[in-house]
Order: structure tokens, then sequence, then C-alpha cells
């Protein structure tokens, strides 16, 4: 996916809905140039939270459904994330 999809894609569902009062991750996001500049670390973190969340696509990918589908797929995971994410999962005693 190139910068100009994942753009016309960001634009798309732009003002992002309002969280309240909780700064949540589509907080960290809010802008284009926030998108860019933390997404990468935001997706690490969604996915760390889709192992150990017991409600994770209501609580977490409920909050925006099409920005976090955006950015999971901008921001695949690297074999560096899969690292830590498999660590995650070690520290908090998962076994497949």
């Amino acid at each position: 996916m190139n910068l100009t999809d994942i753009k016309k894609r960001y634009d798309a569902f732009y003002p992002l809905p309002n969280t309240g009062w909780d700064y949540t991750w589509v907080d960290r996001l809010r802008t284009w140039e926030d998108f860019l500049e933390k997404g990468r670390t935001v997706s690490l973190g969604l996915r760390q939270l889709q192992v150990s969340a017991a409600n994770y696509e209501g609580d977490m990918r409920g909050l925006a459904p099409a920005l976090h589908d955006l950015l999971m797929d901008a921001f695949p995971v690297t074999p560096e994330d899969q690292v830590e994410i498999d660590a995650w999962k070690t520290e908090l005693g998962f076994i497949e």
C-alpha cells in the first residue's frame, strides 16, 4: 500500500471521532503527521492488546474501526514487531 492511498483513506474519515475525556490510541493519531510519526508504535501496542484484552473488538477496535483497519494495513507486522509480540505473550504466560 502506497502513502498516497493511505492518506486518502485517512482523510476519508476525518475528523476522527471524539473519544471523550480519555486519551486513547485514536487521540495519538489525531493528525496525519501523528499517524505517520506514531503509527508503528500504536499499531504494535494494539497488536499486543489483541493478545490480552478481553473485549478487544469492542473496547479497542470499536473506538474507530476504519482507522484501526487502516493502521494495521499501513503498518504490518515486521519481524522485529513479532519478537516484541512474542515477548509480550511470554511475559503474560500465554501458551500456544
